[in-house]
């Protein structure tokens, strides 16, 4: 007896059962590729498939997508986990894994035995084959791997997987808000930034400003001013995610310039340099891959205190605040840099 292995052509040689959300590929596309991948050319056959084949697909965030994949026929079966950064990607692994294993356990059987010469009888125990089955020349064997432990999510455990890492993405951010500490009184606060994202940290740069707000004379009655400030921040920082929401907590130095604007007889402006550093903690919230709703909160203390004097008053007429604190809310606006790398997916 010659051990040879057989090329097993059906009209399909998978059953498939397709769970994924809308804007994934259908399962009918999937079967197209595999079959593509794996070399086989369907013809007629109205016998079973050979080879069950089971996906779940679940789009965990934006940027995190996972596939169960289970594989079944009369002798094996093959579980895995697939991880990526898109539907497209863990679909291409599913597509790739799969087509090996119908080359495996359909096209390659490693338990297939038939006569070495067609006009030796069949031994009776031994079930007589398909007559469509075509005798290939041998192929070198496919090594399977480690044996795979992951379960499929109705059974609620899953392994964790290593994220590919992609490119960095340029943001374009812009908030408003409210400020006190630094200026006279409570008042409104503005942004408008840029930043660059990576793996768990980001860098920013934005302009910042605060509307005029009136100061009077500690003393002297009907003398006083209005003041506002106008500078630039950086900000560098730790951004954590939970699911689709970014954590980013920051270090903070700013620098601006400090107006003030006279009234009546002391209508003078004057500027001054301020500078503050502290921090800050955001929740950004990807509600789509290129938009996310975001919220600050900012405390920074003064390094600078200008301070203005009135020509008409003794004594200081304004000082700036030892410190202040602000709440912005905004939108952050994600472009990715350069054309998306396909994550590796990976199997536990």
């Amino acid at each position: 007896m010659v051990w040879i292995a057989l090329s097993l052509l059906v009209s399909s040689p998978m059953d498939v059962a397709w769970d994924a959300p809308e804007g994934c590929p259908d399962g009918a596309a999937f079967e197209q590729r595999v079959l593509a991948e794996a070399d086989v050319e369907p013809v007629d056959d109205d016998g079973p498939a050979p080879l069950r084949v089971r996906v779940t697909i679940r789009e965990r965030s934006t940027t995190d997508w996972a596939l169960w994949l289970e594989l079944e026929n009369t002798a094996d079966r093959d579980r895995r986990e697939l991880v990526g950064k898109s539907c497209e990607d863990v679909v291409d692994a599913a597509v790739v894994l799969t087509s090996m294993r119908v080359v495996e356990w359909i096209i390659e059987p490693d338990d297939v035995v038939v006569p070495a010469a067609p006009s030796l009888p069949a031994a009776p125990s031994v079930p007589q084959r398909q007559p469509n089955l075509e005798v290939g020349p041998p192929r070198p064997p496919l090594d399977r791997g480690p044996p795979s432990t992951s379960e499929p999510p109705h059974e609620g455990r899953s392994r964790p997987s290593r994220r590919a890492r992609g490119p960095g993405s340029v943001l374009l951010r812009s908030a408003a808000g409210v400020a006190y500490g630094v200026l006279p009184s409570l008042g409104a606060a503005m942004e408008l930034g840029v930043g660059y994202e990576g793996d768990h940290w980001r860098l920013g740069l934005a302009g910042r400003g605060a509307p005029a707000r009136r100061g009077e004379h500690p003393t002297a009655v009907g003398v006083g001013g209005r003041f506002d400030l106008v500078g630039a921040q950086l900000d560098v920082c730790w951004a954590p995610t939970v699911g689709p929401v970014v954590l980013p907590v920051c270090g903070l130095v700013e620098a601006a310039g400090l107006r003030g604007v006279g009234r009546g007889d002391d209508a003078v402006v004057r500027w001054s340099p301020w500078m503050g550093l502290g921090g800050s903690f955001a929740a950004v919230w990807r509600i789509s891959r290129f938009v996310a709703p975001r919220i600050a909160l900012e405390g920074l203390g003064s390094v600078t205190r200008p301070g203005f004097d009135s020509g008409s008053a003794p004594g200081t007429l304004f000082e700036a605040g030892p410190g202040g604190l602000r709440v912005l809310v905004g939108i952050e606006v994600r472009l990715q840099i350069g054309p998306r790398k396909r994550s590796v997916a990976q199997t536990p």
